[in-house]
């Protein structure tokens, strides 16, 4: 016995027209995908310190990830760090509801670090996460001073820049 089955003809370039691309679903966006980029310029004054240990900056930056399984990427430039007697050691944490998750320092200089001298130096503090969640997740800039003396993360009239990526995974 033989079926013969018919389909209407599909018009493909109507289809197509009929999809609407500035309103993709998040979670329907391939892998790569960036789904949100947050910046934000910050004109400063000095954020200084002579703590051996780490001391929060101020400098912080929020973003609440649209999928759990995103990843985010970590932009901080430092365009004027200062130092004079000392070596100025920053980290970036992260922090979900309030709570010190992640202090992503796995080496003594994980972020870098900035020797003594008196020349103005630029420094950026890069780092990639899986916060595994979709509540809001605070990233802060801590620093310290190698052996005590006075550091400076950022200079009078100088400007800091932030920049939080979430990619689709």
């Amino acid at each position: 016995m033989v079926v013969k089955v018919s389909k209407p003809e599909i018009n493909v370039r109507e289809k197509i027209s009929e999809l609407d691309y500035g309103h993709v679903p998040y979670h329907k966006m391939p892998a790569g995908s960036v789904i949100q980029t947050k910046t934000y310029k910050q004109n400063s004054g000095w954020i200084s310190t002579s703590s051996t240990t780490e001391v929060f900056t101020g400098v912080e930056f929020a973003i609440s990830p649209k999928q759990v399984n995103s990843l985010i990427l970590i932009e901080f430039h430092f365009p004027m760090t200062h130092t004079y007697s000392d070596t100025m050691i920053p980290t970036i944490r992260r922090q979900v509801s309030g709570e010190d998750q992640i202090n992503f320092n796995t080496t003594s200089y994980h972020n870098g670090f900035i020797n003594s001298t008196s020349n103005y130096q630029s420094i950026w503090l890069t780092e990639h996460d899986y916060p595994n969640t979709t509540n809001s997740v605070n990233y802060e800039v801590w620093f310290r001073s190698a052996g005590g003396g006075s550091v400076h993360l950022a200079h009078n009239g100088s400007a800091y820049r932030l920049k939080l990526t979430e990619i689709a995974q």
